[in-house]
């Protein structure tokens, strides 16, 4: 095996590994898989966030950047949905979510963490945070034609956490270590409950 392809191997193995292991768990075993969204949501995402972004050495411009892309990436395919399901007569704008906002969290996340370390994963917060303050907002504006309260990104944790890591980062702070390391166990462990709740759904879908 060359040098690249162990590389690639070593990237993406571990995360179809935890995949996989949802998946085979959901076959045998069922649980209340909402109470695990929550404690990813509610407690591994926001310190996730703080932990990647705060320890993060970019620059205040690349965060600028990437926030962004993030954006226009799901501005642009929100304008591709609209025109491409014009040809549709029935009532498809539950199709608009799935196209406009990539899985940029269970997946890309790891696969950006184990190929890129630590600055990777930096980067592939951000973009998760955009994707969920957008879901939140244009997201549900979208699906519900505005009859919904779009306040709903208000309620997240993560989005205080994320500006909180990068203001950290660009004044160049030193979180106390005894603060910083249960933060990062919690963030670390998030990832590996992403992907277990990822695959634990799959057991559901039909082929």
């Amino acid at each position: 095996m060359s040098m690249l392809a162990a590389k690639v191997f070593s990237t993406v193995f571990p995360v179809f590994f935890l995949l996989g292991l949802g998946w085979l768990f959901g076959r045998f075993k069922k649980i209340d898989l909402n109470t695990l969204t929550d404690v990813v949501v509610y407690v591994g995402s926001p310190c996730l966030a703080f932990s990647a972004l705060s320890k993060s050495a970019l620059p205040p411009k690349t965060f600028g950047l990437i926030f962004l892309a993030g954006f226009i990436i799901i501005l642009g395919m929100w304008v591709l949905a609209t025109v491409f399901l014009r040809f549709f007569r029935d009532d498809v704008k539950g199709l608009y979510l799935p196209i406009m906002f990539p899985n940029a969290g269970n997946m890309s996340m790891p696969l950006c963490l184990f190929a890129f370390g630590q600055e990777g994963l930096a980067l592939a917060v951000i973009i998760f945070t955009v994707n969920v303050l957008t879901h939140y907002t244009l997201g549900i504006a979208i699906i519900s034609r505005g009859s919904e309260n779009s306040r709903e990104a208000l309620k997240l944790p993560m989005t205080y956490t994320a500006i909180a890591g990068i203001v950290v980062s660009m004044m160049g702070w030193e979180v106390p270590v005894y603060i910083y390391r249960p933060i990062e166990l919690r963030g670390n462990a998030g990832i590996g409950f992403m992907l277990f709740s990822l695959g634990y759904r799959l057991v559901s879908v039909e082929l």
